[in-house]
């Protein structure tokens, strides 16, 4: 209960500070027939009556139409303010409701309860800029792990191995690499031989082969072969056995497999938002009698905040069973911890899944102490308690599996791995999203429809950005400046706040659209204090409507454009990260007959990811190197001479031989 007063007072607010009566008593349809009978030559009439001025000419404007000052409407329509008709109303909320809904189902929330999904939107609603600014730093530490799997040596198995460390920060932000790369500097070096010189050693000196002890065959204690100057080089880090290779592939397989991925259905439900923008010009465009019917434009502009999240959301997808991947991880290490038994001086390279029902929000390496440390620690037989799997989908939703809501933004970038964009520049990236991608543009046609002015509606839509603001501030109090230690208490702070922003916006987007803003005060967009203000109750002039139509459509494309190009940066910075665990189908099907060689020993064939990266061709270029490599092999046969006594071609004819 205490949850919905704080936003009805903020939704109150808005009518106050607009001087307006909060009494439905104003009845615009009666009132212009009132004032199309008014007569300007009388003096009591007059005095109600507005006249435009060119601020050239200083001469008036006759426009055939009946403008009232403030004080007049309020004299002859009332001081309150005129709810649309029903229908117009279910009409309006229709319009951009149903898309809405459609876009926000397609985010992709965690395989959790409904309650957790209920708290997610309310997350969604009440703080977008920290819900992208935690995806987007989601997507970048997926980049960075990444980054340090290409870099470790490991070059085939360097994707999996990345697919399975981005696992373990999605269901817990543990930080799996750190541990992954100090358990393999623990291994004794491999040591390689190279010559001295660019030639090769002669064949009847057999070729240097690296050796596990730490020594070169047929080397001296030099380090230098006694016939052919080859020369040992520096140790370099031990790599992944066949065993734990194939371990590593089937792991991540499974991963992937257990992952939801809909990208072509969120492109699906943003076509489908824009199709509302659409249906609000027309509508626009069938009642122009009705000079407020444009701020519907303004309302679906401002709802374009959740174009980013549900793309962005698309990109990093989501599991389809909570207990799964816990499963699959602790399975890879269980397989791992079999195959070390028969193998010397190999350690587990993947930290357990401890965590309990009241976790630290902070990750380890966060709060003082490292990963390898907190993931040696005593364990029962088989590596997780059973009470820990059974309660995980009670705390999974704090703990990581809810990509919106990632408390702490560090990345742990180093000077081996260095991340493209730091937590700052993400976060602008966030700001701008919802800025320049909603704010902005509803702003920007509410202000200027129908009459310039900041109004209600321009007051409300500052308010809810103001809103958001004051969210990420809060966010920062709670986690730095209050004693909150655990992530379920985070988490349900956060939530009690965003649920009280989130209820604020939905009434003000109403209000919007049931006729609340619709009176007097607000139809003169005087908030800003203009002087002398006017209201026009009759349609627009020629030119206003041709004006309000160049507006009406540039500012929403526009800021469709800007989405675009920010979520192109996003692709950019993210790289191939995206594809760790929503791989395509194509990818799944392939890594499933790559596995299967390996068991079944068939030789493996080299997978497109492992081939170098070229620049992709289109078709034609195909065809032209299909057409030269044709005309190649016709020169070679009409070079060729031709064998007389066989009358075929051959190599060659030797006429002096014969």
């Amino acid at each position: 209960m205490r949850l919905t007063v704080v936003p009805l007072l903020m939704c109150v607010s808005t009518p106050l500070v607009s001087s307006f009566r909060w009494v439905h008593n104003v009845d615009f349809v009666d009132c212009l027939k009132t004032v199309n009978a008014l007569d300007p030559t009388k003096t009591s009439d007059a005095q109600w009556i507005h006249t435009l001025v060119d601020p050239r000419t200083r001469k008036a404007i006759s426009n055939n139409r009946t403008l009232l000052t403030y004080q007049g409407c309020e004299k002859k329509c009332g001081d309150g303010y005129m709810l649309w008709p029903a229908r117009e109303t279910l009409s309006r909320l229709a319009l951009w409701l149903i898309p809405v809904s459609v876009l926000i189902s397609h985010f992709h929330f965690a395989p959790l309860s409904g309650l957790n999904t209920t708290f997610v939107v309310m997350h969604l609603l009440g703080d977008p800029v920290d819900s992208i600014w935690s995806m987007l730093v989601r997507q970048q530490k997926n980049q960075l792990l990444l980054s340090k799997a290409k870099t470790s040596g490991l070059v085939r198995s360097g994707e999996d191995i990345a697919t399975i460390w981005a696992a373990y920060d999605e269901v817990g932000w543990v930080d799996a690499s750190t541990y992954f790369l100090k358990e393999l500097k623990r291994r004794k070096p491999v040591y390689h031989c190279r010559p001295l010189s660019r030639q090769a050693p002669p064949q009847s000196v057999p070729t240097p082969v690296a050796s596990q002890s730490g020594s070169c065959s047929e080397l001296d204690r030099v380090g230098q072969h006694p016939s052919n100057g080859n020369r040992l080089q520096h140790p370099t880090r031990s790599s992944l056995d066949a065993t734990e290779s194939y371990l590593i592939e089937l792991a991540a397989q499974r991963l992937t497999s257990n992952r939801s991925e809909s990208r072509l259905a969120s492109w699906v439900a943003i076509i489908a938002m824009i199709g509302a923008l659409c249906g609000a010009y027309i509508r626009t465009w069938s009642e122009r009698l009705n000079n407020q019917t444009p701020h519907t434009i303004a309302i679906v502009s401002l709802l374009f905040i959740f174009i980013p999240i549900v793309k962005i959301s698309g990109n990093i997808g989501s599991f389809t069973s909570p207990t799964a991947v816990v499963d699959i991880i602790q399975e890879l290490r269980r397989d791992l911890k079999n195959h070390y038994q028969s193998v010397a001086d190999k350690r587990p390279l993947f930290p357990p899944f401890i965590l309990d029902k009241n976790a630290h929000w902070r990750p380890e390496n966060e709060a003082g102490e490292s990963d390898g440390d907190e993931a040696r620690r005593p364990l029962s037989p088989g590596d997780i308690e059973i009470d820990i799997l059974t309660d995980w989908p009670s705390i999974a939703g704090y703990l990581g599996m809810n990509c919106a809501w990632r408390p702490h933004k560090s990345i742990n970038s180093t000077k081996a791995y260095v991340a493209r964009c730091g937590p700052f520049g993400l976060g602008i990236l966030s700001v701008l999203f919802v800025v320049l991608g909603s704010y902005l543009p509803a702003l920007l046609l509410s202000y200027c429809t129908p009459l310039i002015g900041f109004g209600c509606r321009s007051f409300a839509w500052t308010l809810i950005m103001a809103s958001w603001v004051l969210s990420i501030i809060l966010d920062y109090a709670l986690k730095n400046l209050t004693c909150i230690k655990r992530a379920k208490t985070l988490w349900l702070s956060t939530v009690a706040k965003d649920i009280i922003i989130a209820i604020y916006f939905i009434l003000s987007v109403s209000a919007a659209q049931i006729g609340y803003f619709n009176s007097c005060y607000c139809r003169g967009g005087v908030l800003t204090g203009q002087n002398p203000a006017y209201i026009n109750l009759d349609e627009l002039s020629p030119q206003e409507w041709q004006d309000g139509w160049l507006l009406w459509t540039m500012v929403p494309v526009v800021a469709l454009l800007a989405i675009m190009i920010l979520l192109f940066t996003v692709n950019r910075l993210s790289g191939d990260s995206s594809k760790l665990l929503n791989r395509d189908i194509e990818r799944r099907a392939n890594d499933i007959v790559q596995l299967n060689r390996i068991r079944c020993d068939v030789n493996l064939e080299e997978r497109p990811e492992d081939r170098p990266q070229t620049k992709k061709r289109g078709l034609w270029w195909r065809r032209l190197q299909k057409k030269n490599q044709s005309r190649k092999v016709e020169s070679e046969q009409e070079t060729q001479p031709f064998n007389r006594s066989t009358g075929d071609e051959s190599s060659s004819f030797n006429y002096e031989d014969s």
